[in-house]
């Protein structure tokens, strides 16, 4: 009887023991993946590496709330993840969503690690939002200092800029500030992202212009029209991390005519690969048999940083997170109290075989 009882004791403490140990939810979004399903294969693969090479802790549990491309969709996700307890947040790819987000955030404790988006070095962020992509001026001066070094003068310009995406309006007032600091003049192209008449437009107001430079600041479907229309063979386009990457050319595969000079800009490319990106790219490869694409270095890097806190400090919020020292693959890291944005860059460029490495820092 006395065993018994003392076995009960046991157990019961056991038990409560093993339910008061924390969890964590683990929540990931954006509407990359619900258009595109080999992102959300980049993305679910990555995290589960991630919680997999850190010990397949059953106290952290990852979920997914991709969403697609409606106007409130990113918001209406948002509440659910907030309603189910959500710890920490991976996604919002496109800077309009995060922004909107923004807005009504009213749990600045929870850490939100967004893939793409990225902000103007002067423009101030929520402590809780961790953007791992180098300011949009860093990019836009490293490709000037590239176009002036291979061309010589920047002159006879045209920017190209579809105004009402945030994050391509942010890289216009960018390249803008840069090129009259350069004493270059250009003229600009201003459209919405759904104007049925943007490629007639473009062709009157380019016509009978010889243009040395379009810097094309567009999505893919945009840019690929903008490409098609404007290509002589002899125009410099330049565009941004909407052309694509190595591993998914966007515009590249749609161009009418592949013999082009266009080049590019992005924090991360598997043409550039660092010692570190080149391990975790093989042991995704052993693991799932196809290959990592950019997106899954984002999201492995936002996972470590999440279950670094968990294990260190026993849950994860935005101060936890800035009290861990950890360099990322995608180049951002955390040290004494501050998240450092990358500055790591891949220069490439567009030509009739696709994309080639032209510089990288």
């Amino acid at each position: 009887m006395l065993k018994r009882i003392i076995f009960a004791i046991l157990t019961f403490y056991s038990c409560s023991l093993f339910a008061s140990q924390p969890s964590i939810n683990i929540c990931l979004t954006g509407k990359l993946a619900e258009s595109l399903p080999v992102y959300k294969t980049f993305i679910s693969n990555a995290a589960n590496l991630a919680w997999e090479e850190n010990g397949q802790n059953q106290h952290i549990h990852i979920a997914y709330y991709f969403f697609d491309n409606k106007p409130l969709s990113a918001i209406r996700a948002y509440d659910q993840m907030i309603g189910n307890h959500c710890s920490a947040i991976i996604g919002y790819e496109y800077l309009s969503d995060l922004l909107l987000v923004s807005k009504i955030n009213n749990k600045s404790e929870i850490p939100i690690f967004t893939s793409y988006a990225s902000s103007l070095s002067h423009e101030s962020i929520s402590n809780n939002i961790f953007m791992f992509m180098p300011y949009y001026d860093t990019t836009s001066n490293i490709m000037i200092k590239f176009l002036k070094k291979r061309f010589g003068k920047l002159d006879k310009i045209l920017i190209i800029t579809e105004i009402d995406r945030p994050d391509l309006a942010r890289y216009k007032i960018s390249y803008e500030k840069i090129l009259r600091e350069n004493n270059s003049t250009f003229d600009s192209f201003d459209y919405l992202q759904n104007d049925a008449t943007f490629e007639k437009n473009l062709i009157s107001f380019s016509k009978n212009k010889a243009y040395r430079f379009v810097f094309v600041l567009t999505g893919a479907v945009g840019a690929t029209k903008a490409l098609n229309i404007m290509n002589n063979h002899k125009t410099i386009f330049v565009g941004t991390e909407n052309f694509g990457s190595s591993s998914n050319q966007s515009v590249f595969p749609r161009l009418h005519d592949k013999l082009i000079r266009a080049f590019t800009i992005r924090n991360i490319d598997f043409l550039a690969k660092t010692p570190a990106m080149q391990a975790l790219e093989q042991r995704y490869q052993n693991r799932f048999g196809v290959n990592a694409g950019p997106l899954s270095i984002y999201t492995y890097d936002a996972m470590n940083i999440i279950i670094r806190s968990f294990k260190k400090f026993g849950g994860v919020d935005s101060n936890s997170v800035l009290r861990l020292n950890i360099n990322g693959i995608t180049g951002a890291r955390i040290h004494n109290g501050r998240f450092y944005r990358s500055n790591q860059t891949a220069l490439l460029s567009m030509g009739k075989n696709g994309f080639e490495l032209c510089d990288k820092k």
